[in-house]
């Protein structure tokens, strides 16, 4: 990657680089391309244009290349320090016969309102072509976090998420919500380490679907966290699909009701955050919409990082 500081307003850079925003639910991915910088006292924005696996990196074999052009605009305003709201355009232009080019225009925003509430919010409208289909859809996700300032740090956490489905499919338009494709969907809860937060088990897609999250947590020192959190998910639309997810199984389209999860994470970040260690435990209970005989499904996961 090639960096270049032209002032002490404007950057940019060249080459393979990380996008990630504070809670993935953009992106987090490396891709390659050039990506221009602007700052000015509390205003910032980025403008890139990238391809996922234009440069190969694997000098034996060769990099399976996206055939999809990235086109991502990026603004936000810190009002204080840790509160910041920003819009965001993505356009992602599929070269393919598939044509599968979203274009998604958003707001973000993230506060620390008072020492105890955290706050955060995201939200988009998606349109753009799906094969011969018109996208039209929303979603969006909002939370709180209460820390009590007492032994342990205490903290609880309320979210919800939602994005659109689509109750005729036969149509041309398509109203099923569907994330950027470079998402990570990963954070935390004021804890010590980030997790899954739409489920370690069932890990959706924020697509046909609400997600209500009520999540307990505790910090018995500044370096650990034990996190229990609860997820609620039911379809926007009964639909036979699940757009993406870490489950096989097909609903009947027919029930809405996907299931419950319940995930246990503990978690330890030390060394001046240089260390992260993880071990989370997840519990999916199935709904109605799968059949009566499904089982259920379970998930233990280590996770050990050193950053050099």
């Amino acid at each position: 990657m090639f960096k270049n500081l032209i002032n002490d307003r404007f950057a940019f850079q060249l080459g393979r680089q990380r996008f990630e925003d504070e809670r993935q639910w953009l992106y987090e991915a490396e891709l390659d391309g050039v990506r221009g910088f602007f700052l000015y006292e509390n205003f910032f924005s980025e403008l890139s244009v990238t391809r996922g696996g234009l440069v190969d990196r694997d000098l034996i074999n060769d990099d399976v290349a996206d055939k999809t052009n990235n086109y991502i605009f990026n603004s936000s305003y810190e009002f204080k320090e840790d509160t910041l709201a920003g819009i965001y355009l993505v356009y992602r232009d599929d070269t393919t016969s598939e044509n599968n080019s979203p274009f998604f225009i958003g707001f973000h925003s993230e506060a620390e309102l008072t020492d105890e509430i955290e706050f955060w919010a995201d939200a988009a409208y998606v349109a753009g072509k799906d094969g011969d289909n018109d996208i039209s859809a929303f979603g969006f996700d909002v939370g709180v976090i209460y820390i009590f300032d007492t032994f342990f740090e205490p903290y609880i956490t309320l979210g919800y998420a939602f994005g659109s489905g689509d109750g005729d499919p036969e149509d041309s338009k398509d109203k099923n919500f569907r994330q950027t494709g470079l998402q990570g969907n990963e954070g935390d809860f004021n804890g010590a380490v980030d997790f899954l937060y739409y489920g370690e088990v069932f890990d959706p897609e924020l697509s046909n679907l609400s997600i209500i999250t009520a999540a307990i947590g505790v910090n018995p020192t500044e370096e650990t966290s034990i996190d229990l959190v609860y997820h609620y998910y039911r379809q926007a639309k009964a639909s036979e699909e699940i757009r993406e997810s870490a489950i096989d199984a097909d609903p009947d389209g027919i029930n809405k009701s996907l299931g419950n999860e319940i995930d246990l994470i503990l978690g330890y970040e030390g060394f001046g955050e240089r260390v992260a260690f993880g071990l989370f435990f997840g519990y999916f209970i199935p709904g109605d919409a799968f059949p009566s005989d499904s089982g259920n499904a379970f998930l233990t996961k280590i996770l050990m990082e050193y950053e050099f």
